[in-house]
Order: C-alpha cells, then sequence, then structure tokens
C-alpha cells in the first residue's frame, strides 16, 4: 500500500507487504513516562479536564470519552509507538496515597492479566500529584449504552456477557477480586470481544477468618450481601456479574424479595429502571434464568463456585464446540463399528469396506452443508462476497473429494492389492485424519456467522488445508498416537482443538484462537505428550504474533523448538525456526539477533530433508528481514526464489503464489524499477483475480501498488485508472469511510493535480483528509499528509491564504515527530512557499530559517534543499531581493555537489540559467 507526500518534487511512498505475519498494525514495547508539562482547565464540581493537546509524558491527550468513579478517561496519541490508547487521570480526591496505591494496582492487575476479554494496560505514571494510567482504546460501548442502543437478541446478549465473564474468571485466577461488576464495567467493543474494566478497586482474595474490608468500596446496587458488610469474595464477584447479567437479560435488577441483595433505599432507582430499559428481544431458555438465581443466592455456599462454573451453566454448549464434541464421538463410534462391521460382517469383502471408509467424507461435507456456507456468505451483503463463498466451497470440494479418494486407496492397498504394511496403512490413516479435522474445523466455522474479515480471508483460508494426497507417501509415523484407548482418544480431542485454532486463526478471529490456542496448550502440558504440545505451542505462537503480543510469541516459538526436539520432529523445527527469524527480525525489530538465528534455520531445513514448504517459509522470512534492513537486492532475490519454491508445491492458482509476485513487484519499486514492478504487480493483481474474485479486497490493493508503479512512471492515465477500480473495490468492500478508501483518495488526488484537474485533486484530498480524522484523529501524521496534500492543491488553484492555513497545521502535525524527520523539513518548506505566495515574505523567510536551522543540526544533507526553497521564496519577493535569490541559488547548487547529489545541483543550476537569461 502507498500514501505519498509531495511538495510538488519527489512522491514519497510507504509500501507495506503482503506477509505470513501479523496483519495488525505492529507495536513495540513502551518505556516509562518522562514527566513534562499539564494543561487543564476546571470543569463544574471543580474537577480538571485536560484540554486537547495536552501533553502527559511522551503522550498526547485529544478528547474525553468517559468518566467513572475513580477518574476521567481521554482519548490519546503515543507519538512513539504511532497509536491512539486511552489514558485514565485519576479524580483529584485520589492524589494521595491511598489513590496512587489503587492506580498503581490497577496496572498491576492489568499487567498480569493480559487476556484478550480485559483491556491491556501499557503504562503507569504521574505528572506532579496528577496520576494516570495509559491502555488499550477500545472502541464501544459499555454494556448499559450497547444494550439501550438497539434491541438485542438473548444470545447476543449471553455472548457479550460470556465473554466478559472469561476475563473476570481470568482476574480470579490471577488471585484478584475486582469487587465493582455492573453494566458500566463491561465494554462491548466495536468488533467484538467483550472487556471486563475498571480493576482500580481490585484486591487480592481474602479469607473470611481474616475478617471484613478496611473500606467499603464498589457499586451497592450490584454488591452481594456479604460485601455490604466488608467481606468481598470471587462468590460476591458471581453474585454481582449474575444481577448485571439479569438486568441486561430481563431489562431490570431483581426485587428485593428475589434476591435480598437491594435495600428499600434503591427499591425506586430500580422501579424507574425497570420502566426505562429494554431487556432482550425474547425470554432466555430456563437454563439460562436457573444459572442466574443460582448465582444470585443470598448465601455464598449456594451460589457457583466461580466464574467458569457459572458460565459453563449459562452457556452449556456453544455451536461448534457441540459440533466438535460430536465430531469426536462420531469419529469413535465410526472406528468402533467399522471394526464391528469387520467382526461381524464377514461377507463383505475388503473392496466394500473400504469404498465405505471413502464415504466417510460425507459426514461433514455434503448438500445440507453446501447450503448453509452459501446462505452464511450471503448474509453479508458485500458484493464480493458471494464469489468467494462459491470459490471457498469449491477449494473445500476439491479437498473432501481428494481425502475421499486418498482414503480408499490407502485403504486398498493394504486390504486389497496387499501393497502395504498396516502400520503404513495407520500412519497414512492418522495423517488423513488430521487432513479431515483441518477442514471440518474450517467448515465449521464459516457455516456459523462471519464478519468481513473472514469473509476477506476464506479463499485464503481454505487453500491451506494440507492436500489429502501427500498422505500416500507418508511412508512412517513416529509419533504414532498410543494404544491406549483413553489416552488416544484424548489426544484426537487435542488435535480437533488444535484445527479449530488453526481455522480461527487463518479466518482472522485473533482473540479466539488465542484463549482456545490457551486452553490446548494447558491441555497438552497436562497429556506430557511432546509431539502434541510441540503442535499447540507452534499454532499459539503463530497467533500471537499475529496479534501483536511479540515477546509471549517469541516465548512460545522458542518452547516449540524444545518440544519438537523432544518429539522428533525436525520438519517443525525448521518451521518454527523460520518463523522466529521473521517475528525477531520484522515484527520485534533485532535484525542482527534474526539475522545470527538465520544459519541455524537454515541447518534445520537440511535436516528436515528440504521440504518445498518448509523452503519456501525460510526463503520469505529471510527476504523480509533484509527488506527491513534495507537491503532491497537480497530482499527482492530472496522472495523470487522463495516464488521458484511455491511454484514446485503449490497448484498454480493458489492466491499465496499472488502474494509472493506482488511482494517481489512492491519491492523492485522501491528500488526504482517500477517497469519491473509492473510487471510483477500486474500478474499478482491477475492471479488474485482469477482465485479470490475480481471483487475481492485484496485485488484492491494490488491495483493501489500498481497504480504506484504506474505514477512512477509517468504514465498517469494508466494510474489513475487502477486507482479508479481500486477505490470502486474498496467503497463497495468497506463502505465510503474506510481507510483504505482514504489511501487510495490520496494517491488519486496527486495524479488528478498532475493532470491539472485540480478540483477533482482538492476534492480527493478533502474527502481523503475528513476520512483520516475520523478514523485516526487530527494528530495522526497520516493526517498531517492529508492536509498537507490539501494546502498544496489549494496553493496550485491560486487559493494561497487558505493554503497558508493547511500548511500551518500539518506544520503543527509534524511538530511531533523527531527533529530532522523528513516530514518536518517538507511541510515546514510547503508552508514557506505558500507564504511567499500569498505575500507574506518575512513570514516566508522566517519558516525557511527555522527549517535550516534544523537541518543544519540534524539533516545536515538535505542543506541544499532548503537553501534552494529560500532562494524561490527570495525570487518570489522580486526587486532587489533577486539577486540575494541567486546567491542563494549558488549556495544550494554548491551544497548538493558537497552531498554528492548531481542531479539536484544540476536542477538547481538549470534553474538559474534560466533565471538569468530572464534578467
Amino acid at each position: 500500500m502507498g500514501s505519498a507526500v509531495s511538495d510538488g518534487g519527489t512522491q514519497r511512498t510507504t509500501l507495506h507487504l503482503v506477509g505470513d505475519g501479523p496483519d495488525e498494525e505492529q507495536t513495540r514495547p513502551t518505556q516509562s513516562v518522562t514527566p513534562d508539562r499539564v494543561h487543564a482547565r476546571v470543569v463544574e464540581g471543580g474537577e480538571p479536564k485536560l484540554e486537547r493537546g495536552t501533553e502527559l509524558g511522551r503522550y498526547l491527550i485529544l478528547d474525553l470519552i468517559g468518566s467513572g468513579g475513580m477518574g476521567l478517561v481521554y482519548s490519546a496519541y503515543d507519538p512513539e509507538l504511532d497509536r491512539r490508547i486511552a489514558i485514565k487521570v485519576l479524580r483529584v480526591k485520589y492524589w494521595d496515597d491511598v489513590g496512587r496505591g489503587r492506580a498503581m494496582r490497577e496496572a498491576q492487575t492489568l499487567a498480569r492479566l493480559a487476556h484478550p476479554n480485559v483491556v491491556q494496560i501499557f503504562d503507569v505514571g504521574a505528572m506532579g500529584d496528577q496520576l494516570f494510567l495509559a491502555m488499550e482504546l477500545v472502541q464501544g460501548k459499555s454494556l448499559r449504552d450497547w444494550l439501550d442502543a438497539e434491541p438485542r437478541s438473548w444470545r447476543q446478549v449471553v455472548k457479550v456477557l460470556v465473554e466478559a465473564g472469561r476475563g473476570l474468571a481470568a482476574a480470579h485466577d490471577a488471585g484478584l477480586v475486582h469487587r465493582d461488576v455492573k453494566p458500566r464495567n463491561i465494554l462491548v467493543p466495536d468488533e467484538g470481544g467483550a472487556r471486563i474494566v475498571d480493576f482500580g478497586v481490585a484486591r487480592g482474595r481474602r479469607a473470611p477468618s481474616e475478617g471484613p474490608e478496611e473500606e467499603l468500596v464498589g457499586t451497592p446496587a450490584y454488591m452481594a450481601p456479604e460485601q455490604r458488610v466488608g467481606q468481598a469474595t470471587i462468590e460476591s464477584d458471581v453474585f454481582s456479574f449474575c444481577l448485571t447479567a439479569w438486568e441486561a437479560l430481563y431489562g431490570y435488577l431483581p426485587e428485593p424479595m428475589e434476591t435480598s441483595s437491594t435495600t428499600a433505599g434503591t427499591r425506586s432507582s430500580i422501579t424507574e429502571r425497570k420502566r426505562q430499559r429494554a431487556h432482550a428481544t425474547e425470554a432466555p431458555p430456563r437454563h439460562v434464568r436457573r444459572a442466574l438465581r443460582r448465582g444470585l443466592s443470598a448465601d455464598p455456599e449456594r451460589r457457583h463456585p466461580d466464574v467458569e462454573a457459572l458460565l459453563r451453566e449459562l452457556a452449556p454448549a456453544p455451536a461448534a464446540r457441540a459440533v466438535r464434541r460430536a465430531w469426536l464421538v462420531t469419529g469413535l463410534l465410526a472406528v468402533a463399528a467399522g471394526l464391528a462391521l469387520w467382526a461381524r460382517e464377514p461377507a463383505m469383502g475388503p473392496q466394500e469396506r473400504c469404498k465405505l471408509a471413502g464415504e466417510a467424507v460425507d459426514s461433514w461435507w455434503n448438500d445440507d452443508v453446501r447450503g448453509d456456507l452459501t446462505r452464511s456468505f450471503a448474509s453479508l451483503g458485500k458484493p464480493y462476497a458471494i464469489d468467494s463463498g462459491a470459490r471457498f466451497t469449491a477449494a473445500v470440494d476439491r479437498m473432501a473429494t481428494s481425502w475421499s479418494a486418498t482414503r480408499r486407496e490407502v485403504c486398498e492397498a493394504t486390504w486389497v492389492r496387499g501393497e502395504q504394511s498396516e502400520a503404513l496403512l495407520d500412519a497414512r490413516m492418522e495423517c488423513l485424519d488430521r487432513r479431515q479435522a483441518d477442514a471440518r474445523a474450517l467448515v465449521t466455522l464459516y457455516r456459523g456467522d462471519v464478519d468481513q474479515g473472514m469473509v476477506q480471508r476464506a479463499v485464503s483460508a481454505a487453500s491451506q488445508l494440507g492436500p489429502p494426497a501427500d498422505c500416500r507417501s507418508a511412508e512412517a509415523n513416529p509419533n504414532p498416537l498410543p494404544d491406549d484407548p483413553k489416552v488416544r482418544a484424548q489426544l484426537v480431542e487435542l488435535q480437533d482443538k488444535t484445527a479449530e485454532v488453526r481455522s480461527l486463526r487463518r479466518a482472522g478471529r485473533m482473540e479466539e484462537a488465542g484463549t482456545l490456542g490457551a486452553e490446548i496448550v494447558a491441555m497438552a502440558e497436562t497429556l506430557d505428550y511432546a509431539p502434541a504440545l510441540a503442535e499447540a505451542l507452534f499454532e499459539q505462537g503463530l497467533g500471537r504474533a499475529a496479534s501483536g503480543k511479540t515477546a509471549e510469541a517469541r516465548d512460545l516459538y522458542e518452547r516449540t523448538l524444545l518440544e519438537a526436539a523432544r518429539a522428533g520432529d525436525d520438519v517443525l523445527s525448521a518451521r518454527a525456526l523460520a518463523s522466529l527469524v521473521w517475528h525477531i527480525g520484522y515484527n520485534m525489530d533485532r535484525r542482527e539477533e534474526a539475522l545470527a538465528t538465520l544459519p541455524v534455520a537454515r541447518a534445520a531445513l537440511v535436516r528436515a530433508g528440504d521440504p518445498p514448504a518448509v523452503r519456501e517459509e525460510v526463503l520469505s522470512s529471510e527476504a523480509s528481514l533484509h527488506l527491513n534492513s534495507g537491503d532491497y537486492a537480497k530482499a527482492r532475490a530472496g522472495f523470487e526464489r522463495a516464488y521458484e519454491v511455491a511454484k514446485e508445491h503449490l497448484p498454480t492458482d493458489d492466491p499465496r503464489i499472488g502474494k509472493l509476485l506482488h511482494n517481489i513487484g512492491l519491492v523492485a519499486h522501491y528500488e526504482g524499477e517500477s517497469e519491473v514492478a509492473v510487471d510483477y504487480l500486474t500478474r499478482g493483481r491477475d492471479l488474485w483475480k482469477e482465485t479470490l474474485g475480481e471483487r475481492h479486497p485484496q485485488v484492491a490493493l494490488a491495483l493501489n501498488n500498481l497504480g504506484l508503479a504506474f505514477h512512477a512512471l509517468d504514465r498517469r492515465d494508466e494510474a489513475a485508472a487502477a486507482y479508479e477500480q481500486a477505490l470502486d473495490i474498496w467503497e463497495q468492500a468497506h463502505g465510503p469511510n474506510h481507510p483504505d478508501v482514504g489511501m487510495v483518495l490520496v494517491n488519486l488526488g496527486q495524479i488528478r493535480a498532475g493532470q491539472g484537474r485540480l478540483d477533482e485533486a482538492l476534492a480527493h484530498h478533502r474527502r481523503a483528509l475528513s476520512i483520516r480524522e475520523g478514523t485516526l484523529g487530527d494528530q495522526h501524521q497520516n493526517t498531517g499528509i492529508a492536509v498537507h496534500n490539501v494546502g498544496n492543491t489549494l496553493g496550485k488553484l491560486g487559493r494561497h491564504e487558505e493554503s497558508v492555513e493547511y500548511h500551518r497545521r500539518s506544520v503543527d502535525i509534524f511538530s511531533k515527530l523527531p527533529a530532522g524527520h523528513g516530514y518536518r523539513i517538507v511541510a515546514g518548506l510547503a508552508l514557506a512557499r505558500a507564504q511567499a505566495r500569498a505575500g507574506r515574505f518575512a513570514d516566508a523567510v522566517a519558516s525557511v530559517e527555522a527549517v535550516r536551522a534544523e537541518v543544519v543540526e540534524h539533516k545536515p544533507a538535505r542543506v541544499g534543499e532548503v537553501d534552494f526553497a529560500m532562494a524561490e521564496v527570495l525570487w518570489m519577493q522580486g526587486g532587489p531581493a533577486k539577486k540575494r535569490a541567486l546567491a542563494r541559488a549558488r549556495d544550494a547548487e554548491s551544497a548538493h555537489l558537497a552531498a554528492d547529489k548531481a542531479d539536484s545541483a544540476a536542477d538547481v543550476r538549470a534553474w538559474i540559467d534560466e533565471r538569468v537569461a530572464l534578467r
């Protein structure tokens, strides 16, 4: 992807690779806060409210987004990690030792939890007496606001409650009691995955023998009876959670006679809320009401012993888990039935029995399943979704047909033709079982509710299902499943769960993959079976890396290496090392360490027998590492070699080949070889159109980057056509205000400006600016790019005073970047030129001088660029200033030559000669 900043000269592009790593933006570990200055104004009640732009250490305050009993919550910007976060600033009454203790306790609590259903904390700091917490910014609503927004089904409400309950259970596992569970402390993000929040009053578990708490904290309306007298326990959190759940589902808090939890003093507020709040659109089933009534028992001993027990009663059989268990039971019954069939039906010949083995595919792939998939994809209502569904179904069809034929053939090789031992039959059947587990887990996932991200990944996910035909050549199984039926059944269940995690990850459902992945790692550790544990660790590592959990992912990869060595699994060792190289070098930006690990990965590849699929992974990781080091020649060579290897083991229409073609094209463009880039990007686009569909968002990605290559070659009409197609696809796929739409509008605006179609260019740049303000905020550097481009276009239209104001704003945005940053220089010089064109020459000269002082200290190689800008400003001023302009231009020429910039020096010389001729 690319976005451009231009001051009328060289276009600068930012490119993103399509890789095997995280789809999400990567973050690096935070640093401690350095106290700086705080600006605040007083609002009603005497509580300080921070102004927009206030600095808290390295953080910049944006907007007030909420308030609670302990503090005000703001959205903020972290310029070091280029991301938006949330900042909780404690209220004045907590600026004491008790408040500090609670703030630190919340920070330590959340840092310990690191759970997808708990808001993540990044930092804790102080500004004088003022205390604050920096944490994950989650776009969403409180449970109460979410319920008020629109009618919800009981299933939707229970799903949110279960997600939040998992976060609360994680807190309990960490040894903490929340003490303030209520609707305002459950957050429902826009993208799903409810969070439990506000651990400011949490504390460690307290035994009844320790007596009551020293202080009563929490919200009385949601307290358990024992908490009201100072005894907060896990059971009291269960009570508060059930009270919250009851209100969410039924629209009111139970009356005092139902729970004895409320007092006469709160009856009027309960009655009022009952009149105003809507409950779920239909009554929940009896098992839900029964579970909540148990949790609302006045006697703590009659409640659930923990939240997990409550959740099991509240949602006893989620669809995916129920189907997975059904598969396990069906599989075991099928094995038993098969054995019985062979024993009791001697009249049935081996050929008929093997035919029956192949027909087992019908249990999970049939017309009913295909119909469900068609409806699931169509429900998204996106133009590419139906096409993606058809391609997904076709890919699974091919896999299922191959699986059935291979299973029958493998069976016949032993029982019909006598070509194969029973030991090899077992090894090959286990291989086929694992292929089947992956396919049916993916199918079941997509039969349920799908979202846009899942649909976009569907064809790619299906293409990654291992080919069943490979199981024909499984010569031996170094780690056969144990003979003990009980242990074997547990390992089969573990394999099914691992397949489910793999499907969730490939579909982009990272939070769910992480939660279930942690379960399977724990289960594998209990079984102490190295092959299964190694696989579980590796799958969880891939998911954590994709979620930006860099330290956790690295630890998982390293543990994978140990367990793979114990299992004698050389292939998995090589894959884990390839992923570790990519992760250390690209995600963690530790290039030297990754380069040192690379030879070990190559050696592991040789030991594993150099399988093409793993060789491609190693080559792609190496290429990404060189790219991150700025060695584009080696990066391109690596991707080209990976592409050649991919053609050895992947079908010609596999979308992963399109990814490699795309990456080669991007690196070639980055090297300045845009003709080569056009060739590779075109081939990548065409393959994606063929495999993913013409309206798939990934095709728009290829079109956008193809437009960049055309633009670099000055093939503006072709660039504009590519951008227009990308814009059309992304608008249909994402809606009119998606960041991808904003990005291509920036690029299209640049083309239209170059074609002299300035009114169109201005419209594109203004729309891009509006999108970025809405999605990134008004202080993000990409918003600054859009502001800068609006200012440039206004200047070309002769609207110089308006241009000055936009350039002044871009200078202010980029001032947050480090001194000497290229955007600061470009924006400062653009402001100077705009001021000169508006006739504000003193301001223009001052702007150039300010940039020059920064450049001399931080970027001396760019002094020539700044001196030439001063020459342009002085020339525009006219009169005696023209003589000074020529002198500064000669200084610029000399500076360019000293910096070994012959082309730039020649451009300045041409400018001088032209103006001398005019004089």
